[in-house]
């Protein structure tokens, strides 16, 4: 239900984000898999990579979704804290500018075939790190 944009990364076992799968890229991010359903409530776990090379050099990373039907705008509940995001469509970017732990949560809602509305609660639980 979800693509994210970028190259995948190496992954050690530590949890440590592998330096050569980074060479040459400007965000990573790896996110977890969710399923919608009207009414329900999901956390997406989502590991921002930043890299920033110069000092206007820190750019997005893209959550995207896929299959939802029309997708209607994303209502936020909690803004992050040590980033920013951006609702666009069917992308969520989110550019952190601080390490650490950040969380947005966020109301999703999209129409189905038979024009009806459903919407989920969704909770980005964000770990925003620096590449090696």
């Amino acid at each position: 239900m979800r693509r994210v944009i970028g190259t995948a990364l190496a992954v050690l076992s530590l949890g440590v984000l592998a330096a050569p799968a980074l060479a040459g890229q400007k965000c990573h991010s790896q996110a977890s898999n969710v399923s919608l359903c009207d009414g329900c409530a999901v956390t997406i776990r989502w590991t921002v990579v930043r890299i920033q090379r110069g000092p206007d050099d820190n750019h997005f990373c893209v959550y995207e979704w896929r299959n939802l039907g029309g997708l209607l705008p994303s209502s936020v509940i909690q803004a992050p804290h040590l980033g920013t995001a951006k609702f666009k469509d069917y992308r969520v970017e989110y550019r952190g500018e601080k390490l650490g732990h950040d969380s947005m949560v966020v109301m999703q809602s999209w129409r189905t075939r038979t024009n009806t509305v459903r919407s989920a609660t969704v909770t980005y639980d964000i770990n925003v790190v620096n590449a090696l």
